[in-house]
This record gives C-alpha cells, sequence and structure tokens, in this order.
C-alpha cells in the first residue's frame, strides 16, 4: 500500500515540477535579462522549479528509508512523515502560485520599470561666477592690489640679494603669471576657468593671509638659466645677510633631489613631483624660494 502511494506522489509531482520550470532561464553572461522585471520573473520562477526538485527528492528519499526499514516501525513511520510533508509543502507552494494567478495573472509577471542610466555630463571648465567678473572689485574685497604686483618688501629683498650674491638670479617669479584670477583671490581658484592657481591658498606669492601690497614672495633661478650648487649657496646666504628674519628654501620637483651640501643659510630643501620636471619654462622645476620678514602668515 504504501508502495502504491509513492509511486502516486511522483507521478503527481512529475508534472507540477515540468510546469514550474522557467522556460528561459539559461546560466551565462550573455543571457542575463535587461530589465529588472524579468530578472525577478526568472528568479521566481527558478525557485519554484528548486523548490519541486527539493520536495521530489525528499519524497523518493523518504520510499527510500521506508522501503530498507520493513521491520522497523519507527523508521518506517519517520520516512511517512516526511513524504507527507514533502507533499503538504508542494500542495501550499501551488496553491499559493494558483492562488496569485487567479486573483491577478499580471503579479507573477513583476512588471518592474528598467533602469535608465544617469547621464553624466562631459566635463566642462569651470565658469567663472558673476563674483569674478570684476577682477578689481575682487581685489578691493581681498584688500590685495590691483593690478597684481610684487610688494616693494620683496623687491627690496630681491635687489639686495642680486647685488650682495654675485651671481644671476635667473627669472624670477613673485606673483602668478600663469594664473592671474588667483591673485586677487589670495590663492583661492574659484574665478580661474580650470579651477587651479599655481600656488596654495594663503601663499606668500598672494600676499599671504593678511598682506596688502602684494605677493611678498619669490621664485628664482627658474628658467634655462638654473643655478648650479655653489649660486643656489651664494643666494641663500645673501638672503640671510640681507635680511636675517627672511625665510628661504631650496624647492626641488621631478628628476631634481635636495643636494648634499646644501649651505645652512637654507630653513628647508622640499621635493615634491613636478608635471613637467625637465622642461626649462615650467615655474614648479628647482628653485630658490625666498619671502621677507615682514612676511604676513605665510612663507
Amino acid at each position: 500500500m504504501m508502495k502504491l502511494f509513492i509511486t502516486g506522489a511522483i507521478v503527481l509531482v512529475a508534472p507540477l515540477i515540468a510546469l514550474a520550470a522557467p522556460s528561459s532561464v539559461t546560466v551565462g553572461l550573455a543571457q542575463v535579462a535587461a530589465d529588472p522585471g524579468t530578472i525577478i520573473t526568472q528568479i521566481f520562477n527558478f525557485a519554484l522549479a528548486l523548490a519541486g526538485l527539493l520536495a521530489f527528492l525528499m519524497i523518493v528519499w523518504g520510499g527510500v528509508k521506508y522501503a530498507a526499514n520493513p521491520g522497523n516501525s519507527g523508521a518506517q513511520s519517520d520516512a511517512k512523515d516526511r513524504i507527507l510533508q514533502a507533499i503538504l509543502g508542494l500542495l501550499l507552494l501551488f496553491g499559493s502560485v494558483l492562488v496569485l494567478n487567479t486573483v491577478n495573472p499580471q503579479i507573477m509577471k513583476t512588471p518592474v520599470p528598467p533602469l535608465s542610466a544617469v547621464p553624466v555630463p562631459p566635463s566642462q571648465p569651470i565658469t567663472p561666477s558673476s563674483t569674478c567678473s570684476d577682477l578689481s572689485a575682487l581685489a578691493a574685497t581681498n584688500h590685495v592690489p590691483y593690478p597684481a604686483q610684487a610688494d616693494p618688501e620683496i623687491t627690496h629683498l630681491l635687489n639686495c640679494v642680486t647685488a650682495r650674491a654675485g651671481v644671476g638670479l635667473g627669472s624670477v617669479f613673485t606673483f602668478d603669471q600663469t594664473h592671474d584670477s588667483c591673485n586677487y583671490t589670495r590663492g583661492n581658484p574659484m574665478c580661474d576657468p580650470k579651477g587651479i592657481c599655481s600656488h596654495g591658498v594663503g601663499s606668500c606669492h598672494y600676499g599671504g593671509t593678511c598682506g596688502t601690497n602684494g605677493a611678498i614672495a619669490a621664485d628664482v633661478g627658474l628658467g634655462s638659466n638654473k643655478l648650479d650648487l655653489a649660486s643656489i649657496n651664494k643666494v641663500g646666504d645673501a638672503v640671510k645677510v640681507c635680511d636675517p628674519g627672511s625665510f628661504v628654501q631650496l624647492e626641488t620637483f621631478g628628476n631634481y633631489s635636495c643636494p648634499s651640501g646644501l649651505s645652512g643659510s637654507f630653513d628647508y630643501c622640499t621635493h615634491a613631483k613636478s608635471p613637467n620636471p625637465n622642461d626649462p619654462n615650467d615655474p614648479s622645476n628647482t628653485h630658490v624660494h625666498m619671502s621677507p620678514s615682514s612676511r604676513c602668515g605665510c612663507n
């Protein structure tokens, strides 16, 4: 009698499993659905098929256990319970599907709208705001001179160093000649079309944080006439003689590194990466940076 029950259960379950199996579920990246609704439907159908398969295996396992223990009433009773639970689970599962289809057949299709990509605008230069349209007014707001100029104190220091060092200083840069608007924002790149400044915010090249007479720093030894170590030391020593409270450092970039034998007059020697370390016109190459003792909130 039990064997007949098991056979009937298998015959009943097999068509249900075939009915639940999704017709379009495939494995492979090329078959992934393009919209979430289709993906959810496929997952649901696959779950139905998997549940049916598990129930079928449970029924088979229960039948094998029942047949393998003809004299063990406890084992046979446990096998019957497992078979009954599997059949009840199947009935509950497919009954819920039948109810859903009866109430609303469309609910099984999960009509989720497809996701659309968020458009990303191409990179565009920063458009200066109306605040930046009047650079003279911007300079007045930040208490810096317009047009950009060097503070008389750094000009005086440069003249003294030139006389005492006895070497040419090469190209000299005080205020920012590449990003003009930065001279009137104290280094804030808010008005520069590319959003960058040659120096940091509050740099002495922009008058520091509180200077009102223009750039109060200079970078010398730039361009094609770079200074050798002996000339660098002469410039550093001359800076400290001309203004003992001044700040002087050697700034090196890219392939150029801090040399040994640097004069003790230098406060620091720094090294960083330069975008064009071999370009003689790149002002970020090795150079001497100096600022007088009257500098305001900067070096």
